[in-house]
């Protein structure tokens, strides 16, 4: 099977996201009146880490999100491609089959987020969110067939995806308006930016086994929800919608 045509695909597939965007009607509102002094790049970024560094919500919840980002892009790039060869000896089809259950995990997950309002102490579920992930990933490490890590990684994406939604939507309630674009920046670094530094560190570990390498990334999300859940109390304060500066 040839695969050009898969990425024949893939490519099309971005018209969709073209047409979504071309059909976006608004623009920029010019202020009415006038105009305030620029603020510089710098000095806008540390307005943001000063903002989310004052609130330990956020502070916990950003370093949460991006533990599991570190944690989690790297074992599913390379840790799954590594077992799909060497333990299951399955090739393309064992690494397929495992993606597409944490792909469909995840779809299932953020259509759930998006049709539940909010999660009632959202603090709580997603520190056991994050323990649940964290086992998740140490299982893998021990999966003895493609079908088995599938199933877990269905799961994980399930919680994933459902958390992922939710998290913006609580972050959107709960930061002011002039800083909503300074904090979703800073979780897009925590989710993307970082992302090689998650490749890099499993492309070394793999080497040691798949487990160690789960092993290790599963203990990176564990000491960031003991540090955002017991030393800064993120689920008691993710309970309110308001920063306790306002």
């Amino acid at each position: 099977v040839q695969t050009g045509p898969a990425f024949v695909i893939d490519a099309a597939s971005f018209a969709v996201a073209v047409a979504a965007i071309a059909l976006v009607r608004g623009g920029r509102r010019l202020p009415s009146g006038p105009s305030e002094p620029q603020e510089s790049v710098m000095a806008s970024i540390g307005g943001g880490l000063r903002a989310a560094w004052a609130d330990p919500a956020i502070r916990g919840a950003i370093v949460l999100t991006t533990a599991f980002n570190l944690a989690i892009n790297g074992p599913i790039s390379v840790g799954l491609a590594w077992l799909a060869d060497e333990r299951f000896a399955g090739g393309s089809t064992a690494f397929g089959l495992m993606f597409s259950a944490w792909g469909a995990g995840a779809l299932i997950g953020a259509v759930v987020g998006g049709s539940i309002t909010r999660i009632p102490h959202f603090g709580s579920v997603l520190l056991g969110a994050a323990a649940l992930i964290g086992v998740g990933l140490a299982a893998i490490g021990f999966a003895p067939s493609a079908i088995v890590a599938g199933t877990i990684l269905a799961a994980m994406g399930v919680m994933v995806g459902l958390i992922n939604v939710q998290f913006i939507s609580w972050l959107q309630r709960r930061v002011q308006g002039e800083q909503m674009g300074r904090m979703m920046s800073l979780v897009m670094l925590g989710s993307v930016g970082l992302a090689p530094v998650s490749l890099a560190a499993a492309g070394f570990l793999i080497d040691l086994g798949a487990a160690t390498l789960m092993f290790a990334m599963a203990g990176g999300i564990v000491l960031a929800a003991t540090i955002a859940g017991f030393a800064w109390g993120m689920p008691r304060l993710m309970d309110t919608d308001r920063s306790p500066a306002d």
